[in-house]
């Protein structure tokens, strides 16, 4: 089953969706990365990435997509410090 086809389903009937991709064919593979958050014990966010069906998934694709995730995480680190201090009462 492709991605466009799961879109469909879950659509249950409703219009075409709006197409996101110039390529012809949809992603046929996902690959499943943890965005690891700094300081953060709890649960990781995971990233879904539809994988470029022209492309092949080799090392250096996969390297690519865990920098993603580890650059998202960070940010998501940065983000819950910063609305921290924003909530810490000020002196």
């Amino acid at each position: 089953m492709s991605v466009h086809e799961h879109r469909d389903d879950v659509r249950a009937g409703g219009p075409e969706p709006e197409r996101l991709s110039v390529w012809p064919e949809p992603p046929a593979q996902v690959s499943l990365v943890p965005a690891v958050v700094p300081g953060f014990d709890g649960w990781a966010p995971w990233l879904a990435f539809g994988l470029n069906p022209r492309r092949l998934f080799d090392a250096g694709y996969r390297d690519f997509l865990h920098s993603v995730a580890a650059q998202l995480g960070t940010a998501m680190a940065e983000a819950s410090a910063n609305e921290a201090e924003r909530r810490a009462p000020r002196l």
